[in-house]
């Protein structure tokens, strides 16, 4: 029995390095594993910046509609049974049936803009949009099956035009079924005197023009455009978010759009000047 303990003693003590040379020889591999843990991490972090760098560079309006969960709203077939058939509607059906989704908006920076014929323009322009990104999308996927042969880096141009096809999908799939709501009467304009509020304290922070120099800041009570917002719409987003109790993650998306919205306002003014 003794023979058997030392003999195992023996096999473990001579599988293991010993002395100096052992000793930097577990250094050497600790210090490798460092190099590609903060290697990986590093890689992780490069994506991530990349990623998010695309992400800003895609329409707010997308990632908008695209973030609307269709499910979870009102069934489209339940809001036309009053008006089509006169039988007595069930409790459920009546509840559906009167669904109201209000469209808040700031009344004294919209007094000549309807916003729910607003929303339907845009809509209407959307939905075809996306649907033709989706397919273009899908028609990508197959081109990255190349990127598949490297087993070293993850194919991250799949991943990319499945995603893009996904979000296309969603957002053409929500603004067809946010035209729907329209079309029954089920979103209606709501002013906010909040929104209103703080569309006002924002203007009243813009710099006043100098004397002999374009007021392009002059009629921002009939302008409801990302002028508004300016020169520093964190503050203003931020009121926005407490006000109606928006989650964290919504500043990023407001600061997306309204970043966005000031290069189109730029693009058109170099356009009507040229």
């Amino acid at each position: 029995m003794r023979r058997c303990r030392r003999g195992a003693l023996d096999r473990m003590n001579n599988s293991q390095p010993c002395g100096s040379e052992g000793r930097r020889r577990c250094r050497s591999c600790g210090v490798i594993g460092e190099r590609h843990l903060v290697a990986g991490r590093y890689s992780q972090l490069k994506v991530h910046t990349y990623g998010e760098k695309l992400v800003d560079r895609i329409d707010f309006e997308e990632l908008a509609l695209a973030s609307i969960d269709t499910s979870l709203g009102p069934k489209i077939s339940q809001l036309g049974t009053h008006s089509s058939t006169g039988k007595k509607l069930s409790e459920q059906q009546t509840k559906a049936h009167n669904v109201s989704i209000p469209l808040i908006y700031p009344p004294s920076f919209m007094s000549s803009v309807d916003p729910v014929a607003n929303l339907q323009q845009q809509l209407v322009l959307r939905s075809p949009l996306h649907r033709r990104k989706t397919w273009f999308w899908v028609g990508v996927i197959p081109f990255t099956a190349p990127f598949m042969l490297i087993p070293i880096v993850p194919n991250l141009p799949f991943f990319f035009c499945a995603w893009r096809a996904w979000t296309h999908w969603k957002a053409h799939k929500a603004s067809t079924y946010l035209l729907e709501l329209s079309d029954k009467d089920a979103i209606y304009p709501s002013p906010s005197q909040d929104l209103d509020k703080v569309y006002s304290n924002a203007s009243k922070s813009l710099p006043d023009p100098s004397p002999g120099t374009n007021n392009e800041h002059s009629d921002l009570k009939s302008d409801p455009s990302i002028a508004q917002l300016l020169p520093n719409p964190a503050p203003t987003i931020s009121l926005i978010i407490d006000t109606y109790s928006l989650p964290k993650e919504a500043k990023r998306s407001l600061l997306r759009a309204v970043e966005q919205a000031k290069i189109r306002s730029r693009s058109d003014e170099a356009k009507i000047e040229s």
